[in-house]
């Protein structure tokens, strides 16, 4: 009889959780030439490594632990979400299922580079020379952007110094 190995809800809420506490998590924004059809951006593969063009990084909000819900606050492509609520205990996380994590930021008017953009990423790991407290960091102050752990790729988002936008992810373990 042949043997089979399954990865567990304990495993995945575990990572996600053990993310979801990492303080060096970031927001990064890139691509700014555009793509051979610019009115369908291609899925970006499973092999990226970072993003192309880095313009700068914004440090998100605090991350969310969250599960599906038919009836949740948060909507990512036409499923819902809700956010437990902290402190997260592990027992708590695993009896709700928990391995989803919610990462969003604002790119403030003038704050952020204002260009042209069609690639979002969330990074974890990064290493910067930014002053502490930094809630954004440009290319020349990172010195190790860690791992790329979900990229999106769009069509062209024009940035404006009037107007600010909101990125947000929802990375299931």
């Amino acid at each position: 009889m042949a043997a089979k190995t399954t990865e567990t809800i304990s495993r995945r809420v575990r990572q996600a959780f053990e993310f979801q506490q990492k303080e060096t998590v970031w927001i990064g924004i890139g691509r700014t030439t555009a793509w051979s059809n610019e009115n369908e951006a291609p899925d970006p593969p499973i092999t990226t490594l970072a993003l192309d063009e880095i313009v700068g990084l914004v440090k998100p909000e605090p991350l969310k632990m969250v599960v599906p819900n038919t009836n949740g606050e948060i909507e990512m492509f036409a499923q819902k979400f809700t956010a437990l609520t902290p402190p997260y205990d592990i027992d708590t996380l695993i009896a709700a299922g928990a391995r989803w994590v919610y990462v969003a930021g604002w790119l403030m008017y003038d704050q952020f580079p204002v260009v042209a953009y069609r690639q979002e990423g969330v990074y974890s790991g990064v290493v910067h020379t930014g002053l502490p407290g930094a809630t954004v960091l440009l290319p020349a102050q990172v010195t190790s952007y860690g791992q790329l752990e979900a990229v999106t790729n769009r069509e062209k988002i024009q940035r404006r110094a009037d107007q600010k936008e909101f990125v947000e992810f929802i990375i299931e373990f």
